[in-house]
């Protein structure tokens, strides 16, 4: 990397999220790899110094060596099965990840969900939806 050139960034993540791209693009040039094949691919994961994925991606140790100057990897979710520790500890890569973010949000739909079973939302929704209710005058 020049002095005058960006860090590479490499997103496993699709296009869509304009706060993200928005903000990555503050300290970086960033590449989409759903949108890319080819040459274009393969070029964009060479140069990628950080790459973003989700707690879904699976990343094995093969995909690394297409990654040889990857630094870090931002894993925008709570899990980080898909990665291979061992693979990057011997590669010198970082992975942070987001454990604890949802957290608070799978309370509060656990929660949501008990009550309206509770209160029956479910087979009102269905009684009304059905036009099962007789209309009074």
């Amino acid at each position: 990397m020049t002095e005058t050139s960006r860090p590479q960034f490499f997103s496993f993540i699709p296009r869509g999220n304009d706060d993200f791209e928005r903000r990555a693009s503050v300290w970086g040039d960033i590449s989409f790899g759903p949108e890319l094949e080819g040459t274009a691919l393969a070029e964009a994961q060479r140069k990628a110094v950080v790459a973003f994925g989700g707690g879904h991606l699976h990343l094995p140790a093969d995909a690394l060596d297409r990654m040889p100057n990857l630094k870090l990897i931002v894993s925008r979710g709570v899990g980080y099965d898909g990665y291979d520790l061992e693979a990057l500890k011997k590669r010198g890569i970082r992975l942070t990840n987001t454990p604890g973010v949802l957290s608070e949000d799978a309370a509060d739909y656990a929660l949501t969900l008990l009550f309206s079973l509770v209160r029956r939302v479910p087979l009102g929704d269905r009684y009304v939806r059905e036009r099962r209710w007789t209309r009074r005058e």
